[in-house]
């Protein structure tokens, strides 16, 4: 059998128009300062794993990503596999659903090539795009029109509409998805999928859709439908994703819809691997004129930018806890009786002054500021199980309470006037967070405000980790386990007052073994590292968390952090261990210690 194939190039217009009004939050921008036609637009030249239409069938190698689309009444194609299952071409009869032996031609048959997994999916064309393209090389890989000729003999080639370039700025490591979304509708009509009006020569019915011009075919569906393509980022370089040139993908758009060629809205934003949304990176385009052979541009689109340094190194021993007095001075403790002043202006460390052994912490662990003392939680040593105060005037330790019973104490924090002691247990013992209210007011006693072995999980027990403060006082728990993997564990749980149950709300219970292992998004998507050892709220809610091999972020949704969605914010390359993590009064400044290599970073918030 003779397989024929008719390229044509695709015409080249210098179109003008005027830019667009773009909606960004609230605010209005543009779709940028020009728009330019693409210089080189040629069809790619014939070659083997190229398509063609012949002896009723539509022909290409095995393994060529080619989708086929007919006009028949349910809107997709209906596939026959007849080719060798191990050489050879594939073929494919295009039939309609309710003609077994109908085979489709003439133009309302096309394809688009090199697009990936064109589907109908929840009313909705979608689509797989390549990582790259070339666009002004002769070598142009946008997706193409193949529409058969009248006489059904041959398939004519011919690039799809123009490009909207969209480039994003600072986006986080874990972002995967670019996606581009048109609702297309209009009023007192179906929704047509690529936005295109019908043409009546075509002798298609006014409610089925049809080819303008040279734009690609159209399905009709219910109002809102969409036209939505996803283009894959995730494997853009951290230089891409941090640099202030940031990353440019270039998305293919149908010529528009009406003979004026022109989407009432089109939205772009950033996914995670789930789809979740990366908070702030939606932006709509209001009345975009596509037209052929052109390049339309959004305006960069800037997310927080998060810039790193280390700003102390040469610490002696291994640090854990970090506190802040002031936003000048902040307090790390660290192993074998070391407590470092860190003046964060200067970027210098100097150690406290020290007593004797006995009226020392030997291993400090965590700290806070309250009432112009330091309280520290010893985990070990010869008073071990201890909470210590560090006068800051006098400069003198003192054990503030000891023998407390609490095993491993490795957080503490002031809240309310109480402070609390988070104690993470041990291989025979889950953890329990406790309260000494009203501070230390002379003798007091530790109570139990909330008990982990209350959450019974599969192997080992439930480990808290650390813990901090919502908006609305509820106690927010970082969970781990002693061992195994626990569903129950490697997440968040809240504790709504004093001796209520923990209850989970947010993580998949998936444990994350090294960076690559997090994933970001929604709750039933986000997992952690086992080592969450610091939580610290925001002015406006949302929670840092030192997650082991990163920073992460959970930005607070509609209804708080429940249905909030996690961000890494660095590269794990930039931050390779994160321990401690304290915010200066302003929130744009994070402090975190590094335990293995024994230094402070300041990641400054832009």
């Amino acid at each position: 059998m003779k397989t024929r194939i008719i390229l044509f190039a695709a015409a080249l217009l210098t179109l003008v128009f005027s830019c667009a009004k773009e909606n960004l939050d609230n605010s209005t921008d543009t779709l940028g300062p020009e728009s330019k036609s693409i210089k080189t637009l040629t069809a790619a030249a014939p070659e083997s794993t190229k398509t063609a239409f012949v002896g009723g069938k539509f022909m290409w190698k095995k393994n060529n990503n080619i989708n086929v689309r007919s006009n028949n009444s349910d809107g997709y194609t209906v596939f026959t596999y007849t080719g060798d299952d191990t050489s050879g071409p594939a073929t494919f009869d295009i039939k309609e659903a309710d003609a077994a032996d109908m085979i489709v031609t003439g133009p309302s048959s096309f394809a688009v090539y090199p697009a990936t997994g064109a589907r109908e999916e929840d009313g909705s064309l979608k689509m797989n795009l390549k990582t790259g393209y070339t666009w002004f090389e002769g070598n142009v890989e946008a997706p193409m029109l193949a529409q058969v000729t009248a006489d059904g003999t041959d398939l004519q080639f011919k690039h799809v509409g123009g490009l909207l370039k969209v480039t994003y700025k600072y986006l986080p490591p874990k972002a995967a998805k670019l996606i581009v979304w048109a609702p297309c509708s209009e009023s007192g009509m179906v929704s047509y999928k690529i936005c295109s009006t019908m043409r009546e020569t075509i002798g298609w019915r006014t409610d089925q859709g049809g080819f303008t011009g040279e734009t690609p075919y159209v399905q009709a569906y219910p109002l809102g439908s969409k036209y939505e393509i996803t283009q894959t980022i995730s494997s853009a370089t951290a230089a891409q994703r941090t640099s202030d040139d940031g990353l440019t993908v270039y998305i293919p758009l149908p010529v528009g819809p009406g003979d004026d060629h022109i989407y009432p809205e089109i939205k772009v934003r950033l996914a995670f691997a789930d789809g979740t949304t990366v908070p702030g990176s939606e932006r709509t385009a209001k009345n975009v004129k596509i037209e052929r052979a052109v390049i339309k541009s959004m305006q960069p689109i800037s997310l927080t930018k998060y810039t790193t340094e280390t700003i102390v190194t040469g610490l002696a021993r291994t640090p854990h806890g970090l506190t802040r007095i002031d936003d000048n001075k902040f307090v790390v403790t660290a192993e074998q009786y070391h407590v470092y002043f860190l003046d964060v202006v200067n970027n210098t460390a100097t150690q406290s002054a020290t007593n004797t052994a006995s009226k020392y912490p030997q291993y400090p662990y965590g700290v806070c500021y309250a009432g112009g003392n330091l309280w520290i939680a010893n985990k070990v040593g010869a008073t071990g199980n201890s909470v210590y105060k560090y006068d800051m005037t006098t400069q003198i330790y003192s054990i503030a309470a000891s023998n407390t019973g609490i095993n491993q104490p490795m957080q503490i924090k002031e809240h309310n006037g109480n402070i609390y002691v988070l104690g993470r247990g041990d291989g025979s013992s889950a953890g329990k967070i406790y309260v000494y209210e009203n501070g230390f007011p002379g003798a007091v006693s530790a109570q139990v405000y909330a008990d982990f072995s209350q959450i019974s999980v599969s192997t080992g027990y439930a480990w808290p980790m650390s813990f901090d403060f919502d908006t609305d006082g509820s106690m927010v728990v970082a969970v781990s386990a002693s061992s195994g993997t626990p569903s129950e564990c490697f997440k968040l749980y809240r504790v709504a007052s004093k001796g209520a149950t923990p209850v989970p709300f947010f993580g998949s219970g998936v444990k994350a073994t090294s960076y690559a292992d997090m994933a970001d998004g929604s709750s039933a998507n986000a997992s952690f590292a086992p080592d969450m050892l610091e939580l610290a709220f925001d002015g406006s809610g949302n929670l840092f968390i030192a997650d082991q091999y990163s920073v992460r972020e959970i930005v607070r949704g509609a209804t708080g952090l429940d249905d909030g969605t996690l961000v890494t914010l660095c590269e794990s390359s930039v931050l390779p261990r994160v321990d401690g993590l304290a915010l200066d009064s302003t929130c744009k400044h994070m402090y975190l210690s590094n335990k293995s290599a024994k230094c402070i970073y300041k990641v400054t918030i832009e």
